[in-house]
């Protein structure tokens, strides 16, 4: 519980610096913070506990809103990549959807992460040294799909504790990531598709 709470806390706080990552120092953090949330569930002392579950709830809201921000950081590595301002015509989006307020803050900049200004680096400089653009962006693709569906995995498995099943304010919650996530997933996919295209034809 103290894990998590501090996983909390260093996120509100951004310790983690999230605008100024890379793409593949982003997912680095992302199979940590799902590590995090694993830990009490495969515990048998603190695996029903509500308050756990409520910590596990509150990281993997701002997991999913991560998720929904890589979609928008591609769409700028795009745009970067053709020159354009604005790419929307050939990423289409989901349909419009009520979305959860911004969780996620840029401490550099005090502006929603989702907004700011971030690295549009999709590797470290030392792996962008070893690998051309078309190999970065193919890895950069295979990973981001292992985390939407370890991620998922992982929502499925708090889905499925007893204590979230007696409650359907957990329950609705979790659907809402989960289909958060899946709209995420499928811009994700959009952009990195633009992304490969435009790399084909250099």
């Amino acid at each position: 519980m103290t894990d998590l709470v501090k996983i909390v806390q260093q996120l509100d706080d951004d310790e983690f610096h999230l605008t100024t990552l890379t793409l593949d120092q982003t997912l680095q953090l992302k199979k940590f913070l799902v590590f995090q949330c694993c830990k009490p569930l495969a515990c048998s002392k603190c695996s029903y506990l509500p308050a756990v579950h409520s910590m596990i709830l509150v990281i993997c809201d701002r997991l999913t809103e991560m998720f929904q921000c890589i979609h928008k950081r591609l769409r700028r590595v795009h745009a970067t990549m053709t020159g354009k301002a604005d790419i929307s015509p050939p990423l289409p989006l989901a349909p419009p959807a009520v979305e959860s307020p911004a969780q996620l803050l840029c401490g550099s900049t005090s502006q929603a992460a989702n907004v700011a200004a971030c690295n549009l680096m999709l590797f470290s400089d030392d792996f962008r040294a070893q690998y051309s653009d078309e190999e970065q962006v193919h890895m950069i693709r295979v990973l981001l799909g292992l985390q939407i569906r370890n991620f998922r995995q992982l929502l499925a498995r708090v889905g499925d504790v007893a204590q979230v099943q007696k409650s359907k304010a957990r329950a609705a919650k979790i659907n809402s990531m989960l289909a958060r996530l899946g709209r995420g997933s499928s811009d994700i996919d959009a952009a990195m598709n633009a992304i490969i295209n435009e790399i084909s034809t250099i």
